[in-house]
């Protein structure tokens, strides 16, 4: 298992992206704690000396913070030194760019937070396991990060991908730990009762999404296509994608699937695209499947009078802030709860965010900012808890319960170009979009998938 400190992560990430695992290369953990049932009130050493546990492919040292360690009752994933945050996040695989990126802001404001004194005098540790962009490794991951012996933790810090639902329930239903998440997990889920997510469910973005886009033609389009990745959740986006094309009347002249990691199936499903009659346009697939279909629309000279929408999950401030943005612009519409990026709360994010990855834009950070959300939340949560003496996986739990963030109904925006473009983290830039509909705009007369 790898216990990392944060300020060399990039380099880091470069040498192990192709690893399978990260737990090949690590020292080992604090000594073992108390079992989960039998907490335990923490003794203080005479001389506290301790550093995080470094892995061997890194050479930086985060010491431990110079503030007392206050006595605190805790259970598993804490120890006189140290607090443990787990990740299972994808280092290997096709999402392995964007969850480097995520990390980025998690890294930062962990940095942040031991950098001011720790929790209740210790350093925060950050365990790592790569996924691989596999559900079933991704569900192991949990499970052995959720465990009650030496390897487990206090709390996971953040989930990215949404395909990971149904593995990440499976793995921590009816635990107490901490999960900060990604997005609601859908109804019938067993949800983890601890579970913190940030955006709404794929039905949700869905039906939002949909409406719009018979709401932008005032119903004189009535074609319409349907292109969704295989992944669980794109499927389940297409499921709700065509009750609501049939409540509307509209005739589907094309509704495919592809392989998210085959090239060649993509190319075949865009041309299959520009050969129908389609109107509309339903993506639910990867932001780089999107910015692949923005270059098509920006080499084909004659260019189909599309309106295009997607899930929250397939637009990315990346995409919009590229080459082929302006295309976007013009046919795309975002569906998701809030905007990408909200300036006037994001100048302290911006600046430690510079420090940890100065290379990145205002546009390729989207991850990053919702790891630094993540987070912040997380820190809040972990600060709570030691606020009452209480650092157990229950209280963290209770604590980030307590703290979630409310998520608003979802609304679709159009995407408004920057005029700092490609800015870096330490300017000014803006989110790009703008509001054009909402979830109180959908007309009674549709039938409600999500309910």
């Amino acid at each position: 298992m790898g216990i990392f400190s944060s300020a060399r992560w990039r380099a880091l990430f470069t040498a192990v992206a192709a690893l399978s695992l990260l737990a090949a290369a690590c020292s080992p953990g604090p000594e073992p704690v108390a079992d989960a049932d039998e907490a335990t009130e923490s003794s203080i050493p005479d001389d506290l000396d301790a550093g995080v546990a470094q892995s061997t492919t890194t050479t930086t040292t985060t010491t431990a913070p110079e503030n007392p360690v206050i006595a605190v009752t805790f259970d598993v994933g804490v120890s006189d030194d140290a607090i443990r945050i787990g990740y299972s996040i994808d280092l290997s695989g096709p999402s392995s760019a964007e969850d480097a990126v995520l990390l980025d802001g998690h890294f930062a404001r962990i940095d942040a937070a031991n950098e001011a004194g720790g929790i209740a005098g210790r350093v925060i540790e950050v365990v790592v396991l790569d996924n691989g962009g596999d559900p079933g490794l991704h569900q192991q991951n949990l499970t052995s990060l959720a465990s009650d012996g030496a390897d487990g933790v206090l709390a996971i810090g953040g989930l990215t991908q949404p395909s990971f639902d149904g593995a990440t329930a499976s793995a921590l239903a009816g635990s107490d730990l901490l999960v900060i998440g990604n997005r609601v997990l859908e109804s019938g889920v067993s949800v983890p009762r601890s579970f913190v997510p940030f955006h709404p469910a794929v039905c949700s973005d869905t039906r939002t999404g949909v409406a719009a886009l018979a709401a932008s033609d005032d119903g004189e389009r009535t074609q319409f296509a349907l292109l969704t990745s295989d992944e669980d959740w794109a499927q389940a986006s297409a499921d709700v994608a065509r009750a609501l094309v049939e409540d509307l009347e509209f005739e589907v002249v094309l509704d495919t699937s592809f392989d998210a990691e085959a090239a060649d199936a993509q190319s075949e499903l865009l041309e299959a695209l520009l050969d129908s009659d389609a109107q509309m346009v339903w993506v639910a697939g990867s932001a780089e499947f999107l910015s692949e279909l923005g270059a098509v629309l920006a080499l084909d000279e004659d260019q189909p009078s599309w309106t295009w929408g997607g899930t929250s999950a397939t637009s990315s401030a990346a995409v919009f802030d590229s080459i082929v943005g302006p295309v976007l612009a013009d046919v795309y519409q975002v569906s998701r709860a809030g905007p990408l990026v909200e300036d006037d709360s994001l100048s302290d994010v911006r600046e430690a965010l510079a420090v940890v990855a100065p290379e990145l834009s205002i546009g390729e950070a989207a991850p990053a900012i919702l790891g630094w959300q993540q987070g912040d939340l997380l820190i809040a949560a972990l600060e709570q808890a030691a606020s009452a003496d209480d650092l157990t996986r229950g209280a963290v739990g209770s604590a980030g319960v307590s703290l979630a963030p409310d998520i608003p109904e979802t609304a679709v925006y159009e995407i408004q170009l920057s005029s700092a473009r490609n800015a870096t983290l330490s300017a000014v830039g803006d989110s790009g979009l703008a509001e054009v509909f909402n979830e109180s705009d959908i007309p009674n007369t549709l039938t409600n998938p999500c309910s």
